[in-house]
């Protein structure tokens, strides 16, 4: 897969809030601080991902996802939802969002 262009957490909290989004997280999971990490978006990582695919089969995907998060991808999903509203592009293509089994009752 391609590089994915970091972005910093301080500087995403700066846009933040403006357009709805949600704070960005200030540690991991494990308590470590975020502040002045290079983090890269969830939805252009899962872009290349897709990319880089499609690439690989040789094959287009179709025009319409709908994204599935089983058990611990229910974060993943959680951090694409995050960006919702700063990737319109990208949340126009998406039909729907199922989380299975997050754990989430």
């Amino acid at each position: 897969p391609r590089p994915l262009p970091a972005r910093s957490v301080a500087d995403e909290a700066g846009a933040v809030g403006e357009d709805g989004g949600t704070e960005a997280p200030e540690r991991d999971a494990g308590g470590r601080s975020l502040r002045g990490a290079d983090v890269p978006r969830a939805t252009a990582h899962l872009e290349a991902l897709l990319q880089t695919l499609q690439a690989e089969l040789g094959a287009e995907f179709p025009a319409t996802l709908v994204l599935a998060g089983f058990s611990k991808g229910a974060v993943v999903l959680g951090a694409l939802l995050r960006e919702a509203g700063r990737e319109p592009a990208f949340w126009g293509r998406v039909e729907a969002v199922h989380y299975i089994d997050a754990g989430l009752t």
